[in-house]
């Protein structure tokens, strides 16, 4: 009987082995034994099943017998954090809740007398055994006779500590007497490799470019044409979508990249292994309406419990945003955050989002529809998490859309409703300036411009000739604001007004426009 190079091949030995040796034509050692021993009676010695395994469904993700081999068991590293106890399940020795990423293995009693027997258990670098699916108890003895098949079979779970480098290069053999089987294992994982969220024009780096690996038509078409900016940029802050030569959104625009491990399993495990690029998100929205002095919240969600639990999905219509399809090994997901550029009856809006992306996988060739809102995980967290934020303070333009706001107090432009034509020509802020709403009307029978904000504080300004005015306010023996009116080609009537709004942030990181990696931190409560 051939053997693995250290291995005790006593008559009579039962033994169950795992390595990870690899020959010089890519069969690793034990595959290379059972090509050799093919006439030796390979037998039928286990049952084994992939990751995910549901004693409820057992039928769904059992190995078929013939495919122990050319196929073998699949489920992911154990690196994930299915008990959310923000530790990875590997590091866990005592228990994982709700765990199912473990590889099952029943062993039948190979013979109801075993007489002395024994079952030999060995174990290389990189997996783990265990008695139980949740990872109680440590599977340390390493042998067993004749009792130790309760109901008349053992059964064991097999973790893997880190991802395979290659399809199938863990392998369980089990060994009775002359009589052998084996099964191949192969441990997933992804890997986030780069993120797309430059802004640079067409021509100018490759940083603008569609990724060569990205070929979902739809999604190539989302970033090339729907999501492009008209300075040509594909990615990064600011505003996008053109339509008609004029962008329509203001937010972020970025892609990751993600490698799957080992290279090639797609092709190995065909249309049952299936990939989703899913996410988290905690964000806070706020508004402040023309001439209001109010920050008002305008949409928040938290991150979900559960670690697997997405919470940003597109639920009920097809996933457009992501490449789940494996091409050189690499999948894709896409996402733009955004508000329309239209201010409508607002004078600034902030948005202040922090995601989580991450990569989760099927065995079962079944489908990620989420439940809305998601209350459960489907299938299984096989990447670690990639934190990225997309924060953006945007202020009312003269054309009444959104422009970033960067300054630490600002004022929006003002909307007018009047029958006169003039302008308001400037806004200073001094140092009084606070967040507030402003409204300026005319008398125009002795021709002033009354200047009153929402904290009451008011002043204004006359001109005889009806030519500009301009209205200061001062509060503390400082300024507050002065305001500078001009005429336009009709002139003013009683009751025309300007109305516009000034904000002062009270994040000490001042007002953050951005779209990059990592996580932005947003404190509770949240003070923008």
């Amino acid at each position: 009987m051939g053997t693995a190079k250290g291995e005790s091949t006593a008559p009579g030995a039962h033994f169950m082995e795992l390595v990870q040796k690899t020959g010089e034509d890519g069969d690793t050692a034990t595959e290379m034994d059972a090509n050799q021993e093919q006439g030796k009676g390979n037998e039928d010695l286990c049952d084994v099943f992939d990751g995910q395994y549901d004693p409820a469904q057992p039928g769904k993700s059992k190995v078929d017998d013939k495919d122990k081999v050319n196929r073998g068991a699949i489920t992911v590293a154990n690196k994930n954090d299915t008990d959310g106890d923000e530790k990875p399940d590997v590091t866990d020795d005592n228990g994982v809740p709700g765990e199912k990423d473990l590889i099952r293995v029943e062993i039948p009693k190979p013979a109801a007398n075993m007489g002395d027997n024994k079952v030999k258990i060995e174990l290389p670098a990189g997996v783990e055994v265990w008695r139980e699916a949740t990872k109680n108890n440590k599977e340390d003895k390493r042998e067993f006779g004749g009792d130790d098949f309760p109901g008349g079979k053992r059964v064991i779970w097999i973790e893997g500590k880190d991802k395979s480098t290659k399809v199938r290069d863990v392998q369980l053999k089990i060994t009775y007497v002359e009589k052998f089987d084996i099964v191949k294992l192969t441990f997933v994982w992804v890997d986030i490799v780069k993120q797309w969220c430059t802004r640079v024009p067409p021509g100018a780096a490759a940083e603008n470019n569609i990724p060569a690996n990205l070929d979902d038509a739809f999604l190539k078409n989302d970033i090339d044409v729907t999501a492009q900016a008209v300075d040509g940029s594909h990615y990064g802050h600011g505003p996008f979508e053109a339509v008609a030569g004029s962008d329509t959104r203001f937010g972020g625009r970025i892609v990751h990249e993600f490698e799957v491990s080992p290279p090639d399993v797609d092709k190995a495990f065909g249309k049952n292994l299936k990939f989703d690029v899913t996410r988290q998100i905690k964000y806070r929205d706020y508004k402040i309406v023309v001439a209001g002095g109010l920050v008002v919240a305008n949409g928040a969600k938290d991150f979900p419990a559960g670690d697997e639990v997405p919470n940003d999905e597109q639920l009920g219509i097809a996933d457009t945003d992501n490449d789940n399809t494996p091409k050189n090994g690499r999948i894709y997901s896409f996402d733009s955050p955004s508000n329309k550029t239209n201010a409508g009856g607002n004078a600034f809006v902030i948005s202040r989002n922090t995601f989580k992306d991450w990569v989760r996988v099927r065995f079962d060739g079944g489908d990620f529809n989420d439940a809305n809102p998601p209350v459960a995980a489907i299938g299984t967290r096989c990447s670690d998490k990639v934190d990225w934020h997309c924060v953006y303070y945007c202020v009312r333009d003269s054309a009444g859309k959104w422009a970033a706001d960067s300054n630490a107090t600002s004022s929006s432009a003002s909307v007018r409703t009047a029958t006169g034509t003039g302008t308001v020509d400037s806004v200073a802020l001094g140092p009084q300036a606070v967040t507030e709403g402003f409204t300026a009307t005319y008398d125009q029978p002795n021709k002033k411009w009354t200047l009153t904000g929402t904290s009451g504080d008011s002043n204004f300004a006359v001109d005889p000739n009806e030519d500009t005015w301009t209205i200061s306010i001062d509060k503390n023996g400082q300024n507050k604001i002065s305001v500078v009116i001009k005429k336009g080609g009709v002139a003013f009537a009683t009751g025309d007004k300007f109305e516009f709004s000034v904000f002062k942030t009270s994040d000490a990181r001042g007002k953050v426009n951005e779209t990059g990696p990592g996580a932005f931190n947003l404190p509770n409560p949240d003070t923008p």
